[in-house]
């Protein structure tokens, strides 16, 4: 079943590039996804409060001292309202079980997914035992955009006031397989931000819709905090103004140094990018899951070569987490997944979130990006960066 599961998102990634052969050139109704203010600006005079969670195939703490799920199940097990999880793929029975407690002693659940996800969804909730409100999204969907277009997002809202959000599915193996991170916060701006995203995945609004919406704009939040900056970008975006183009523009500004948590490249106007700053001398460090080596779509499939004869930079590819798997509990072709999407550039400014930096991820899928200059999250994940350099050279 495993094995089944991710054959399936694996070829649907391979669809993402068809499927945007048969995009029309959507035009809003005004020209609000031309400004360059974000649609949410607000300063607040309180430091960003957040908790970081990342985790490592086989070792039993993060920087927290915790799995991802497990601090989730402990929010879930606290709730008193509602849960809302807005995520492309759950598949732990312990969390599962949980929520159906949860709706036994009064709260609230709703899950929003993709349709894509609906016969294992409703294999975990089922109709007749459960009382956790399934929503689908993109089920309208001519079959092959059905395939290709995802509702990706990875957030978990409890009772309103504390959230969840990272690159990670709501997997066990996910959790315990495939390196990844989650934040989790009770800071108000930040929420209000994501909140206005997920507010069109609840009215059932999704992917290449919301750019039929007058006031839709994929730069989503700016948050002056007395301590830092963040600035949140959606997708899908449109073709002259995505958070592709911010991530050009930060690659561009750099000055000294590049570091590349990556586990699916496929865009070669950002690949341009970054090449134009090996050749001017900048370091760069990437470090990439084997999977997007070997895939044919990959900016590395056919360049890695040339890449690897510049001395400024390095290339260090994870196949040590997949043989670090314990294979009694998965098939035997399980793959694990580096599931980090993430640049920090000059150690000074990062970009992470749900998205791979593909044609999918930039201008089909409901995605989330978050881009700061946090010290806190910098340093964190520097960390976690140089951990798994170390483990991959």
């Amino acid at each position: 079943m495993f094995c089944f599961f991710r054959n399936l998102f694996i070829i649907g990634l391979a669809c993402v590039l068809i499927g945007g052969l048969f995009l029309r050139d959507f035009k809003p109704g005004n020209q609000s996804h031309r400004s360059t203010q974000a649609v949410y600006s607000v300063s607040s005079q309180d430091n960003l409060s957040l908790d970081l969670f990342f985790n490592a195939v086989n070792t039993n703490q993060t920087t927290n001292e915790s799995f991802l799920l497990t601090a989730v199940e402990q929010s879930i097990l606290g709730s008193k309202e509602s849960i809302e999880i807005f995520m492309y793929s759950i598949d732990s029975m312990y969390l599962v079980d949980l929520l159906n407690e949860a709706t036994e002693r009064g709260v609230k659940v709703d899950v929003y997914t993709d349709w894509k996800k609906r016969k294992y969804t409703n294999l975990h909730f089922p109709k007749s035992r459960s009382k956790v409100k399934l929503h689908y999204l993109n089920k309208d969907a001519p079959e092959l955009e059905n395939r290709s277009f995802y509702m990706h997002h990875k957030a978990v809202i409890i009772d309103n006031k504390e959230l969840y959000w990272g690159s990670n599915n709501l997997t066990w193996f996910q959790d315990e397989f495939d390196p990844g991170f989650m934040i989790r916060t009770q800071d108000k701006d930040f929420l209000a931000a994501i909140n206005l995203e997920l507010d069109n995945i609840r009215k059932g609004v999704s992917t290449i819709d919301k750019l039929s919406l007058s006031k839709y704009n994929p730069y989503l939040a700016e948050i002056e905090y007395a301590d830092s900056k963040i600035e949140f970008w959606r997708s899908p975006g449109y073709k002259s103004y995505s958070v592709r183009n911010k991530i050009i523009e930060i690659i561009n500004e750099s000055k000294e140094d590049l570091k590349l948590m990556m586990w699916y490249l496929t865009d070669y106007k950002v690949f341009t990018a970054l090449m134009s700053k090996v050749k001017q001398g900048l370091n760069v460090t990437i470090l990439i899951d084997n999977f997007t080596v070997e895939n044919e779509n990959s900016v590395f499939y056919k360049n890695l070569s040339f890449l690897s004869q510049f001395p400024n930079v390095q290339i260090l590819q994870d196949s040590v987490n997949q043989n670090l798997i314990d294979f009694s509990r998965v098939p035997a072709d399980f793959n694990s997944f580096f599931h980090f999407h993430t640049l920090i550039s000059d150690n000074s400014v990062i970009v992470t979130g749900s998205n791979n930096w593909s044609y999918g991820g930039f201008f089909t899928n409901d995605e989330l990006t978050l881009i700061t200059d946090n010290k806190l999250i910098i340093s964190e994940f520097i960390n976690v960066f140089e951990y798994f350099k170390d483990l991959f050279s």
